[in-house]
Formats: structure tokens, C-alpha cells, sequence
């Protein structure tokens, strides 16, 4: 636009230079003369000062056009124009009347949405017609329709042939009987009949031929010392009925029964204790009134044990020359448990565990022997033997022992001997003895 508005004004100016509208004034010539003789050809005079400009003479014819010059190198590219202002938006496809807005019937595929999905071309040329489809299912059977009105009365049929006469009727009700006549005489006595056949032999009852249940002399005998505090197992003695005896027990302190005619009983009183006895087989019953004699027990020969050993004390192992060390009867959930049991057993050759599963002092349960041999018990680090091992567990410890060689930090309540010291142990295969008064000890050989 605006290298177009130079090229008209260059126009101008040039047009007005070729009419001779110019301000630049000119004077007229003067009458020419007659022209004199040649004289000789003087020497060339000065150059005479430059006479005025004559009047300029009327444009000649235009001459024709010279050929063409050769082209001319490519001037240097001009800088990029000013960007044009932004054209006018286009018209949507979907607005078919030009307005801008969307309207409902420019939705042309019905979907409630105007855009691009109703700008659809028109309808192409119908298509050949396809092949017909494969017959369709039977429809289901319509519903009857109303019965129809009835139609007229036909005209009476003739008369039918007489039919066979019918059968004869039912007699009719007896008569009311007569007056009873006079009694006859009585007549002799029949001969007597047979005797009949016996009958079946009735079953036995449950209890027949059963002798009955009783208790013999001694009515019990005891599997050996009673003593107080201590379990002791009984067995009655009864006759024998071949049926099966459960017994019962009055006055005694602690027993335990599964069937059968031995128990288990326990005393805690010095001296004859007396109780009673029931037994039954289920046909007949006995009953025995019996008396125990009870002992105090013995007091176990001490164990040898180390210096300044203070602890629960152990079976005497002393004539496999091992001295107590250690020794814990029950939990008390001491943070350092473990330090305190193994505080005496340090410095010696080998070590040896016991435990039991009750508060006898009865060892269920005795470990093979494990070297010390450059062990410290208490210094926190795990010991690895051979069968067991001991490992730190917070500040305390935990042992274990058993047949499947436990490496360190390795435990199962389930081992032949697990100690969680002064929290939960087990013995010989039995969970949690510290529930049931059972003991753990540790033994020590020079």
C-alpha cells in the first residue's frame, strides 16, 4: 500500500518536468545578420564567456526504443513490512445461516450439541439395493380372540326309539324284628381243647448275669510314697464285671480323672487323709470310704554349686562333676534376666542346661554339654554351639536348645528347651512351663 503511494508521486513530478512548467525564466534571441565574406582564419581567440542559454526547442519525435539493457543484479532484500491487520473469521460449517450463534435447527444429528459432528455434507446418491436379509423367527402366537356370538337355534330333532326298561329297584327295609321267644334249655359241656404251643423266649435284660461291682481289699493302691504337695497316682480295686467303671471322689483336695479306676490325687495336709470312693459299672454301684497315709517330703540332698551361687536351686548333677551356676523358678519380667542367670557361670570349661515342667525338682529335660571356651556369657554377643545358642535380645537373652542345632536369633517356643529369661520358657516339648511352676538351671564343669 504504501509503495504504491511513492510511485504516484515520482509520476507527478516527472510529468510536470516534461511540460515545461517550470519556474526557471528564459530570454528571447536577437534578428540574425547577413552574413559577411570569410575572412582568413584568425588565430584562435579566448573562448568567448558562455552565452545565455537559448529557448529551449519543442520536444522532438520520440525516437524509438532502444533495445533492452541487460538486467540488472537483484537490489538487496527491503525490510519485512509491518504485519497486516488480522482478517475477518470464517463462517462454521455448522452455521448455516450466517449469524455466529448456534441454533437449534443447525443441530442437524440431534445429539442437543451444535458443532462439528452437524456439519454433514448432503445426502450422497442412494445406494443399490442389498440382498435380502435371512427370514426372521416366528412370531410369538397372538392372543385368541373374543368367542363369536351363539348362532341361531336349530330346528327339533324327531323323537328317539323308546329305551330298555331299567333295572329293578332296591329292596326295601327289613321289618322290625319279633317278640324274643322263651330261652332254650342249656346244653352239655364240649370236650377240653389242646393245650397251645409255647410262646417265644423273652430277651435277657441289660444287667442280667452281671455280677455286681464291688470293691476288694485294699479297696486302692498307691503307685508309691504320698507325699504333701505332691501328684500321686491311684488305682481302685473292684471285681470285675467286663463292663466299663467310672468312678467318683468326695473330700478330696485336688484329683484328676479320664475313666477308667485310676486317678490322680494330691494331699496337702500330713497325715491320714480320708475320702471317699464311688464306683459304678451301670448295673450296680459300690461305694468305700478309704484313708491315705501322707508324708512330708524329704528334703533333696543340696546341689554342689558355685561360689556365691544364691539362686532357685537344682537337682544334685554333681556326680557328673557339674556345679550350679543359675537357676530361675518363676517369670517376673526382669529387663536383664538373662545377665543375672549366666552372672556365676563365666570362666569354667563347659556348660550345661536343665529345666522341668512342674515345681518338682525333677530335670524333664538335660542338655549336652557346650564349651566355654572363649565365651562370655554376658559380654552381648550371640554364642553359637553345637545344638543351641544365645543370643542378645534387647539387653537380655534368649537360649535355645534343641536336636535341629538353633542358629543364633533363631526361636521356636517348640524347641527342646526355650528360655526368654525371667519372661516365658518352655521344656521338653512343653509350651510355656513357666505358667506351671517349671524351673530352668544352668550347670558348670572346672
Amino acid at each position: 500500500m504504501r509503495l504504491k503511494s511513492h510511485i504516484s508521486l515520482f509520476s507527478l513530478v516527472l510529468s510536470l518536468s516534461c511540460s515545461g512548467k517550470t519556474e526557471t525564466a528564459v530570454s528571447s534571441p536577437g534578428e540574425a545578420g547577413e552574413t559577411g565574406a570569410a575572412g582568413e582564419a584568425g588565430e584562435a581567440g579566448e573562448d568567448g564567456a558562455a552565452g545565455e542559454d537559448g529557448a529551449a526547442g519543442e520536444d522532438g519525435a520520440a525516437g524509438e526504443d532502444g533495445a533492452a539493457g541487460a538486467a540488472g543484479e537483484d537490489g538487496a532484500a527491503g525490510a519485512a513490512g509491518e504485519a497486516g491487520e488480522a482478517g475477518e473469521d470464517g463462517i462454521a460449517c455448522w452455521d448455516l445461516n450466517g449469524d455466529g450463534e448456534p441454533n437449534p435447527e443447525e443441530d442437524t444429528n440431534g445429539d442437543g450439541s451444535v458443532d462439528v459432528l452437524d456439519c454433514a455434507g448432503a445426502d450422497g446418491a442412494a445406494g443399490a439395493e442389498g440382498a435380502a436379509g435371512a427370514d426372521g423367527a416366528d412370531g410369538a402366537d397372538g392372543a385368541d380372540g373374543a368367542a363369536g356370538a351363539d348362532g341361531a337355534a336349530g330346528a327339533a330333532g324327531a323323537d328317539g326309539a323308546d329305551g330298555a326298561d331299567g333295572a329293578d329297584g332296591a329292596d326295601g327295609a327289613a321289618g322290625a324284628d319279633g317278640a324274643a321267644g322263651a330261652a332254650g334249655a342249656a346244653g352239655a359241656d364240649g370236650a377240653a381243647g389242646a393245650d397251645g404251643a409255647d410262646g417265644a423266649e423273652g430277651a435277657d435284660a441289660f444287667c442280667a448275669g452281671v455280677d455286681p461291682l464291688e470293691f476288694l481289699t485294699p479297696a486302692f493302691t498307691a503307685g508309691g510314697t504320698v507325699t504333701v504337695g505332691e501328684p500321686q497316682t491311684f488305682t481302685a480295686n473292684l471285681t470285675d464285671t467286663g463292663l466299663e467303671v467310672d468312678l467318683a471322689f468326695l473330700d478330696l483336695y485336688s484329683d484328676t480323672y479320664d475313666g477308667g479306676t485310676t486317678f490322680t490325687a494330691t494331699f496337702d495336709e500330713e497325715g491320714p487323709n480320708v475320702f471317699v470312693i464311688i464306683a459304678t459299672d451301670g448295673c450296680s454301684i459300690d461305694v468305700a470310704t478309704v484313708s491315705v497315709d501322707v508324708e512330708v517330703a524329704e528334703a533333696p540332698e543340696p546341689a554342689a554349686t558355685v561360689p556365691g551361687f544364691t539362686a532357685e536351686l537344682g537337682p544334685d548333677m554333681s556326680a557328673a562333676g557339674l556345679s550350679q551356676c543359675g537357676g530361675i523358678a518363676a517369670a517376673d519380667f526382669s529387663s536383664t534376666g538373662g545377665t543375672e542367670f549366666y552372672a556365676l557361670c563365666n570362666g569354667y570349661s563347659e556348660v550345661v542346661f536343665a529345666c522341668s515342667i512342674d515345681s518338682n525338682l525333677t530335670a524333664e529335660y538335660v542338655s549336652s554339654a557346650f564349651s566355654l571356651s572363649g565365651v562370655n556369657l554376658t559380654d552381648g554377643a550371640c554364642d553359637d554351639w553345637d545344638g543351641a545358642s544365645n543370643s542378645p535380645y534387647g539387653a537380655d537373652y534368649i537360649l535355645s536348645v534343641d536336636w535341629s542345632d538353633p542358629d543364633c536369633y533363631e526361636y521356636n517356643v517348640d524347641f527342646d528347651m526355650y528360655v526368654h529369661f525371667y519372661v516365658q520358657w518352655g521344656c521338653a516339648g512343653h509350651f510355656n512351663t513357666h505358667g506351671t511352676g517349671g524351673r530352668v538351671w544352668a550347670y558348670v564343669r572346672e
